[in-house]
């Protein structure tokens, strides 16, 4: 049993709907589905539980010198506590098209799609916690499954809590270190849980980016691809600035 996350910053409300409908119609297992936002959206699906993202995690800004926004989205899915042990983080820009197993064989599946090695990720994790690309290929693929125990022994035992973590990992980050939540948490999976996992590849289309969505464009896009072999649709925004 595990829960979902479905994590929206405001320009993404307008997805929320197609991301659920992905979620209701190609996942099964899951417990409740919730949705971590700066905001409310002005109409809410009763098929989720919104939190707000300052409920969540509370975390000074202005310690992030760097991409504040993303990367206190990467602390925000690591270090939550409002869920199930097993979570699966969707970000609001990915949609599911075909049924995908979340477990299989009663282990857990890293779907993995065709993002390429970030040097600057490795850095950081290997800087933080001897990790590199232990596993050889990319775990970024808009969606993860995590554990919150093996996350608790990631951290705690060098760190000991999650204030000194953030202090430390604050004080790395820079334009050529930073982190990769799913980077760091698969490749550490990888390196001292491998027999564990399913590695099942899927596969992605990655809309290029554009300012904003319609809720037509949204539509004409999945039933372009809805009798495809694709797995997994991105519909990304441009985040304001």
């Amino acid at each position: 049993m595990y829960d979902i996350i479905i994590i929206a910053g405001e320009r993404d409300f307008i997805k929320i709907p197609f991301v659920y409908s992905s979620i209701v119609n190609n996942l099964t297992g899951y417990n409740k589905i919730y949705c971590f936002c700066p905001s409310y959206p002005s109409e809410k699906l009763e098929g989720i539980n919104y939190i707000l993202d300052k409920d969540v995690l509370q975390i000074d800004m202005s310690q992030l010198k760097f991409k504040p926004n993303w990367i206190y989205q990467q602390y925000l899915k690591l270090l939550q506590e409002i869920t199930l042990p097993n979570y699966l983080v969707i970000d609001s820009d990915i949609l599911f098209t075909k049924p995908v197993s979340i477990f299989e064989n009663n282990k857990p599946c890293f779907l993995l799609g065709n993002f390429p090695l970030h040097k600057p990720f490795f850095n950081y994790s290997e800087k933080l916690f001897d990790i590199g690309s232990e596993y050889g290929k990319s775990f970024i693929n808009e969606t993860m499954l995590f554990n919150r125990s093996l996350i608790v022994e990631l951290i705690y035992p060098k760190f000991g809590s999650y204030e000194n973590f953030l202090r430390e990992s604050n004080s790395i980050i820079t334009s050529t270190c930073f982190p990769s939540e799913y980077e760091l948490y698969g490749n550490y999976i990888y390196k001292y849980y491998s027999m564990g996992y399913n590695y099942k590849t899927v596969r992605v289309l990655r809309e290029p980016t554009r300012i904003s969505w319609s809720k037509e464009e949204l539509t004409t896009y999945i039933n372009k691809y809805k009798n495809s072999n694709i797995d997994m649709l991105t519909i990304s925004s441009l985040i304001p600035r």
